[in-house]
């Protein structure tokens, strides 16, 4: 099974990306369990909070693993939790950073901040010039583990195509 995960800032399109390709391709998805979590607190959390999300993020995907499609599209991973860290508290915990490089995925499409803000109230950062910055930290850490990755920029359409377009190389 190949593991494909949609990363980048908040806004970039990562869920609906993810979900589209999962449908089209009829293989499971794992969605942003932050997002469950957030919405069960009313969106207040801290660092440990950071530590149960990531915990249950992993178990979900790897309990995902467990399927017998070609490929297992997840809606962000460890390393949105990582960037998320680091930039809410100024750093982040060594224990996240060992979990996210024991499981990382086959392949990252990283979502650039390109598309117009849409407000949520989970969102904290809609500052453009702030999300371009989380954006090039996912890519320092991607590259700095060199797992490959293609960025997607553009439209949903110009962005699904990209999808497509190397998965069906790829597959």
């Amino acid at each position: 099974m190949t593991t494909i995960v949609f990363s980048g800032p908040e806004s970039s399109g990562k869920t609906q990306s993810c979900a589209q390709i999962a449908a089209a391709y009829g293989c499971p998805m794992v969605q942003e369990y932050a997002r469950t979590y957030l919405n069960r607190t009313g969106g207040v959390y801290g660092p440990e909070d950071l530590s149960r999300i990531a915990e249950e993020q992993l178990r979900l995907q790897l309990n995902a693993k467990r399927s017998s499609e070609a490929f297992l599209f997840c809606d962000t991973d460890l390393l949105t939790l990582i960037v998320w860290q680091e930039w809410v508290y100024g750093s982040f915990a060594a224990e996240l950073h060992q979990q996210y490089v024991a499981n990382l995925p086959d392949h990252y499409f990283l979502c650039a901040p390109d598309l117009p803000w849409a407000p949520d109230p989970l969102r904290e950062n809609p500052d453009e010039e702030e999300r371009w910055k989380i954006f090039e930290r996912h890519e320092e850490l991607i590259t700095e583990q060199q797992v490959p990755f293609t960025t997607l920029k553009g439209t949903g359409p110009e962005r699904l195509r990209s999808v497509f377009h190397f998965l069906d190389r790829s597959g």
